[in-house]
């Protein structure tokens, strides 16, 4: 067993909680079990969660999610990936080159 499972399970209460949360999330609910499971992918792959998106995708296609719906599902946390980039820069107080000469010009 890797390290950090050991870590997971020095709390075994704890780590009942967040399974029964798990579960109680990906139940039946307002939303299919395939289309939680397409977001659960997407979601991890935008914050990075490797065992997390191959878990989401095999229950997604236990679910019935066909391989043109997990692209999709993959597209949308690419743009959603993307966008944290781009609104990283946006919010940056860098500035294009153009201005910063423009700046120096009027000084």
């Amino acid at each position: 067993m890797k390290g950090g499972m050991m870590m997971l399970q020095v709390d075994p209460d704890l780590n009942r909680k967040f399974l029964d949360f798990f579960r109680a999330v990906f139940g039946d609910g307002a939303l299919d079990r395939k289309t939680k499971e397409l977001i659960g992918l997407s979601v991890s792959l935008a914050v990075g969660c490797r065992p997390c998106f191959e878990l989401h995708t095999n229950k997604a296609r236990r679910a019935g999610a066909t391989d043109q719906e997990i692209r999709e599902a993959v597209a949308v946390a690419e743009v959603i990936a993307s966008g944290r980039v781009r609104s990283v820069v946006a919010e940056s107080t860098v500035k294009p080159q153009s201005e910063l000469n423009s700046e120096v010009e009027t000084e």
